[in-house]
């Protein structure tokens, strides 16, 4: 959540303008976006919600989870659910607070497993400058409940105030604290008798929390000094002039200092999806993608579709203009569902972004000589059928040079992603890239018709202007050419654990992959000649889970085993 400071004008007059923050990010589990915030200095910061269970994940993989951008860098820092402790991992980030001096405090819940297989569970807090250095540790206490972390808000004075979710275990009680910045030590912890739904700290200091039973101010020593029942808002930020916008059933409502109303702003017939306040200015997000701009005080200023090729989720407020936040799909229209990623934008308050145009597709493509086909043994049932090479020609729709970009392949259940680099599509131009490696899954007899789908995504890590002109789909005719005379592929011990020993007895080299039951190829190398004894495979860098090692030798022969890495 931000911190609103005193007065938008000594704001603007603080803070560097901005250029264009954009930029589109793969994800292994899009859920949803718990936090999305515009710093004070122009970046896009964006928190989200995983899947995933309390299990430490191996420090091999580094899946985003808290991710900051700015118009150079779509990726200038990110904190992940990884290895961040001996059996440790990051189980929540629950929440992004930015001070007044513009650094950050994150706090996130910790988890970690001991040898006898006991879980503990930390609550920590750490801290990050304004040029995303090291973290230093904020404070950290042991707790026990649902794995969720405490939201929070700045006070002027740098210090902050925390709602716990112990609020959710009972209906009747809620829990508040505000923690020390200097000492790390709580200044006071209280339980209150009613259920906190949302909290806030007004410019001039004031801590409010909400809920069913009305609005409450608290006083520095974390007493309720104020009840307004009349006011029942399930979310509340802090205006310029100490007052507060209140969401209650699709409306907003501006309050004064005393919480008189000013003006309200009826939303009934598209209701809002997210608001945000800031710089003497208030955004909304409705379910029509619709982006409204008001005053402090609810007058409107100006509203604007946003692109409709992009499903709109958060939005947050500038000094110049506003960030948004949601869910791309590049190639929509393909049978596999495209690929979905993550996206920040901005538009000015106009409603007119930056101008810059990126939109690529995949135009046509030409699939090669078919190699061979042979039974997957991840997905039986299924054959793949192999390639000697894939043509594909990808047009560059937009007004703007794109040198980076993917290409995505897929049908059932198959999918590809394959990285082009250092090509400098200009404008209106065509680009030929030859895949190899290629298979598609088939199923069924000779005759049979597989679609084949390949699309476009992530140009220069930006989003996509138009995502019905990703990609094309064509049929292709299944063939079942006879495979390769199999060889006798034995691979052990499996399960393994850091080493996989390989005896195939072939006389000569071969080409070994490490194939993920997705399909995507993880590592692949080539195999001296065996000799007398098996050869060796270090496992160590991949994650425990079930793969698939495929062999094929300089004579043609071919086979695949699955094995299973368990630590």
């Amino acid at each position: 959540m931000k911190w609103s400071l005193f007065c938008a004008a000594i704001l603007s007059a603080t803070i560097t303008t901005t250029a264009q923050v954009e930029w589109a990010l793969d994800e292994s589990f899009p859920d949803s976006i718990k936090t999305f915030v515009v710093s004070q200095r122009g970046e896009h910061l964006l928190n989200f919600t995983h899947k995933v269970s309390p299990t430490p994940q191996p420090d091999v993989i580094k899946e985003h989870k808290l991710v900051v951008s700015d118009e150079e860098d779509p990726e200038i820092f990110f904190l992940a659910i990884q290895e961040t402790h001996d059996n440790g991992a990051t189980l929540d980030i629950s929440d992004v607070i930015e001070l007044p001096d513009s650094t950050f405090v994150i706090p996130h819940i910790t988890g970690w497993v001991d040898d006898q297989g006991w879980i503990s569970v930390w609550r920590y807090f750490d801290y990050f400058g304004t040029t995303w250095n090291s973290a230093e540790l904020f404070c950290f206490n042991s707790f026990s409940h649902d794995l969720t972390g405490p939201t929070g808000d700045a006070f002027p004075t740098g210090e902050i105030a925390l709602l716990g979710p112990e609020a959710h275990f009972n209906f009747n009680n809620a829990h508040g604290g505000r923690i020390s910045y200097q000492s790390c030590q709580p200044s006071w912890e209280s339980f209150f008798e009613f259920q906190v739904q949302d909290q806030t700290i007004t410019s001039g200091g004031r801590l409010i929390y909400t809920g069913p039973t009305g609005l409450y101010t608290i006083s520095a020593q974390g007493v309720p000094t104020a009840h307004f029942p009349q006011w029942h808002f399930s979310r509340i930020e802090p205006n310029p002039y100490n007052g507060i916008i209140g969401y209650r059933h699709d409306s907003l409502f501006a309050l004064t200092p005393d919480f008189e109303i000013l003006q309200a702003a009826d939303f009934t017939t598209d209701p809002i999806l997210d608001f945000s306040t800031g710089y003497g200015k208030v955004a909304v997000l409705t379910q029509s993608q619709q982006a409204y701009i008001f005053n402090d005080s609810l007058q409107l200023q100006g509203s604007f579709p946003l692109n409709e090729d992009s499903e709109f989720w958060r939005v947050d407020v500038g000094a110049e203009y506003l960030g948004l936040a949601g869910l791309e799909t590049f190639g929509s229209d393909m049978p596999t569902g495209g690929t979905e990623a993550f996206f920040s934008t901005s538009y000015t308050f106009e409603g007119e972004d930056f101008g810059l145009d990126r939109d690529l597709g995949v135009i046509g493509y030409q699939l090669g000589a078919v190699l061979y086909t042979q039974g997957d043994p991840a997905f039986p049932g299924f054959s793949r059928t192999y390639f000697d090479s894939v043509v594909v020609q990808v047009q560059n729709f937009g007004d703007e040079a794109v040198s980076r970009f993917k290409i995505r392949s897929g049908n059932r259940p198959a999918r590809f992603a394959y990285d082009v680099e250092g090509q400098d599509l200009l404008p209106g131009n065509t680009l030929q890239v030859t895949l190899s490696n290629f298979w598609i899954h088939t199923e069924g007899d000779a005759g049979d018709l597989e679609p084949v789908c390949f699309w476009t995504s992530h140009p220069d890590d930006k989003t996509d202007a138009n995502s019905g002109n990703d990609g094309t789909c064509a049929d292709f005719v299944v063939s079942t050419p006879p495979a390769p005379e199999a060889i006798q592929l034995k691979v052990f011990p499996n399960p393994a654990q850091d080493r996989l020993f390989i005896d195939w007895g072939g006389s000569g080299t071969a080409t070994c992959r490490i194939i993920h039951p997705t399909g995507q190829i993880i590592e692949q190398f080539v195999l001296p000649v065996q000799g007398n004894n098996p050869l060796q495979v270090n496992l160590s860098p991949y994650p425990t889970g079930m793969y698939i090692l495929s062999l094929q030798t300089t004579e043609g022969e071919s086979a695949a085993k699955r094995f299973i890495i368990a630590r």
